[in-house]
């Protein structure tokens, strides 16, 4: 079976790297499921303190450097409010 990680590179300002961009379903993917793991009890409480900090950042790169803005924030913050209320299963369109 073939698999990649992220679907491009793309610059980002003030990064020495480039950074991994995703659709906007896996952005939902993964802002949903960090979420969800968060609650989880044998999740170590220090890595949800590290991770957490992450999902600004994560949020801020794909709403303002990669294209298709409009959709990857809608797609995240449906993801950020599906982990919140516990919603996991499949990707449902809006």
């Amino acid at each position: 079976m073939g698999h990649e990680i992220g679907d491009k590179l793309v610059r980002v300002p003030g990064f020495a790297r480039e950074q991994i961009v995703h659709g906007p379903i896996r952005l939902y993917y993964i802002m949903r499921n960090r979420i969800l793991l968060y609650w989880m009890p044998h999740v170590p409480r220090t890595w949800v303190a590290q991770n957490i900090l992450r999902i600004p950042f994560k949020f801020a790169i794909f709403a303002l450097f990669v294209p298709g803005r409009r959709a990857n924030i809608g797609h995240m913050l449906r993801g950020i409010w599906h982990g919140l209320i516990g919603r996991s299963g499949p990707y449902t369109a809006f």
